[in-house]
């Protein structure tokens, strides 16, 4: 397996021959330890991955800096803090209508301390990819499968310091009972059911749904000029100390 580093990261052209997926340095955020890839639908476009930018629970939280190695459509992250340990599988699958990640989380709690109602705040940044950025969130949409479909530029805001806002998922979490969503003043009172949120392109064509397997804790969206990403949390719910927690889901680019 290849480390990615800045001096050794884009994986060569002719080991991905007919996977359609690179992966790349990121050009934004390095601190944050993303990955981003380009994919062959959309070669001018670089999707960038927070994944994840934070693991949350009632008793702490924690700001996820993966280690990635890449092996042509696969990357692994790695992670481990205060007895915390977090695993992270990505992998490519072209399709005939378009293309997914899917994603795998495992989480591992060897911290000597239970964690209740464990999340992860997974980040899709479309600061690099013009086909779909949408400022204006008037392509932006949570969706429950195909259906319950809700316009978030329809959803009343929550006046915030930033241009971000933290929605409540049906099911999901009480975000008020947790100081890490609620210091930034940017809590919705809107609660939305769905286990996706997806953003359609400038030419109407495709969407990039970002999917959770299962239960999402909350959505999330940043309309910053320097941002422009979309949210869906996974819940891993309580993890008792010496227990493990997975979770899984995916990002697909489809044509509609």
């Amino acid at each position: 397996m290849k480390s990615i580093t800045p001096a050794l990261l884009i994986i060569a052209n002719a080991a991905l021959a007919g996977e359609g997926l690179v992966w790349q340095p990121p050009a934004h955020f390095p601190s944050l330890k993303p990955i981003t890839f380009k994919i062959e639908e959309f070669p001018s476009d670089s999707f960038l991955l927070i994944f994840p930018e934070w693991l949350t629970s009632r008793e702490k939280s924690w700001h996820v800096r993966p280690e990635w190695q890449t092996e042509g459509g696969e990357a692994r992250g790695s992670w481990v803090s205060d007895g915390v340990a977090l695993r992270l599988m990505l992998r490519y699958e072209p399709g005939a209508c378009g293309s997914r990640v899917e994603w795998e989380y495992q989480v591992s709690n060897r911290s000597g301390q239970d964690l209740a109602a464990a999340a992860l705040f997974n980040c899709v940044n479309l600061v690099d990819a013009p086909a779909f950025r949408d400022l204006g969130m008037v392509r932006t949409w949570i969706r429950n499968g195909h259906t319950n479909t809700r316009q978030l530029s329809a959803v009343e805001k929550t006046k915030a310091p930033r241009a971000i806002q933290f929605y409540p998922a049906k099911g999901g979490l009480h975000l008020p009972d947790f100081e890490r969503f609620m210091r930034y003043g940017a809590t919705n009172g809107t609660v939305l059911e769905g286990d996706r949120i997806a953003v359609d392109s400038v030419d109407g064509k495709w969407t990039l749904e970002s999917i959770v397997d299962g239960q999402a804790a909350y959505f999330f969206n940043n309309w910053e000029s320097t941002h422009g990403c979309i949210h869906a949390a996974p819940l891993l719910g309580d993890i008792q100390s010496g227990q493990s927690a997975s979770s899984t889901g995916r990002l697909v680019l489809r044509k509609l």
